[in-house]
């Protein structure tokens, strides 16, 4: 049985593979979480189960729990449509009310082949490459930049989503280069340039609009949102996160210790990350030893990627009362205002990244709460590195 969720959505529930009935006296809410700091995205489902359905379906750790959500515009097949996977790994009582007892749900994305299988693999090629095999035997949607660092590269015994971390973390284009990389919610794994995706043309327009409205009347690329909050770790915080690091690693065959220290960092918008007039104390790390069998900006690769993607610490956090397919990633355009003067507000507009989607479902609305990111204040400055 599928539920009808404010005229944006049905979903439908499955628990190890039965289908449950999934009516609005039973159902509370469900959080899914995307982020692009988490590996893979988490459920949080919220049933009032008034009639005990849950002793028809014992679920344990393990459970596989299957939720689809399909918008109106389309016709909705619940034997056919896809289903997110997500395994149940805990479950609580929560607050319930007259009619019954509440359960609270959580698990993550089900990818077992990344997740749990050891990997005793070694691949050869760019990493971009080798991440692309890593989405296929995954069963993963791939998307991403290429790289050039090709070199031999071995999994000897660690599962497939720390080998994964530890690729993207060595992962390298060119000296402006910066790799993330996330699984979403709709199956798809990508990994992205950074560096390269702040040119890309903005998908999305979000528009603040602080009165409610019953539904939405955006257009095809403008998203309402309201409630922005701002959260800036410019300065100290982005520093001790890694903008301020010095490395050094030593080299067999040469038989020397290489410093590694990147004193420019690309400007790619009009924001400052840190306050130059602040000093602080860099922070020193040692590298493994390069005995020859790496590419040749292995070890700048990794005191890079932390570097720049450290840079993007200027936060905005904001509600959308209405469900769209915004993507972790995707670049967009912050257009807000002041409630006071109703004047435009420099400060917080401009061009952002979605870092974090968190996708609230409830029998009466579909909302998403956005975690927007880029680097820092306004400013028409070259941004160096402090020394």
């Amino acid at each position: 049985m599928s539920l009808s969720l404010a005229g944006q959505f049905r979903a439908s529930l499955k628990m190890d593979g039965l289908e449950y009935d999934f009516s609005s006296s039973i159902f509370k809410e469900a959080r899914i979480f995307e982020s692009v700091a988490e590996m893979v995205p988490t459920l949080q489902l919220d049933l009032m189960d008034d009639t005990l359905r849950t002793d028809v379906f014992p679920f344990h750790d393990g459970s596989l729990l299957e939720l689809s959500l399909q918008p109106f515009t389309r016709e909705f097949d619940p034997v056919t449509d896809d289903y997110m996977p997500f395994r149940l790994w805990g479950s609580r009582s929560a607050q319930g009310n007259a009619l019954g007892d509440g359960t609270r749900l959580v698990g993550y994305y089900d990818v077992p082949a990344l997740l749990k299988d050891a990997w005793f693999e070694s691949f050869s090629g760019n990493t971009s490459d080798i991440v692309w095999q890593i989405a296929n035997k995954s069963n993963l949607d791939f998307d991403g930049d290429p790289s050039s660092d090709s070199m031999r590269w071995h999994s000897h015994g660690q599962t497939g989503a720390n080998f994964l971390k530890e690729l993207t973390r060595a992962a390298w284009a060119n000296n402006t280069s910066a790799y993330v990389n996330a699984i979403t919610r709709t199956g798809g794994l990508f990994f992205y340039d950074v560096s390269r995706r702040v040119r890309s043309d903005v998908v999305w327009n979000l528009i603040q609009q602080d009165q409610p409205v019953e539904r939405n009347t955006a257009g095809p690329k403008d998203v309402f949102f309201r409630e922005p909050q701002v959260f800036n770790y410019s300065g100290l915080l982005n520093r001790w996160r890694g903008y301020g690091v010095l490395a050094n690693y030593y080299d067999a065959l040469e038989d020397a210790d290489v410093a590694i220290n990147i004193d420019t960092v690309p400007k790619s918008t009009d924001y400052l990350n840190v306050n130059k007039e602040l000093q602080y104390p860099s922070r020193y790390e040692s590298l493994p030893i390069n005995c020859g069998n790496v590419h040749p900006n292995y070890y700048r690769a990794q005191v890079q990627n932390q570097m720049l993607l450290a840079a993007y610490s200027y936060n905005l956090r904001v509600m959308c009362p209405f469900a769209r397919d915004l993507r972790l990633m995707d670049r967009v355009r912050v257009i807000g205002i002041n409630r006071r003067t109703q004047d435009v507000r420099e400060s917080m507009n401009g061009d952002y990244f979605i870092d974090r989607i968190v996708t609230i479902v409830r029998s009466d609305s579909v909302q998403m709460v956005l975690n927007l990111v880029r680097e820092g204040l306004n400013s028409r400055e070259k941004i160096t590195k402090l020394l």
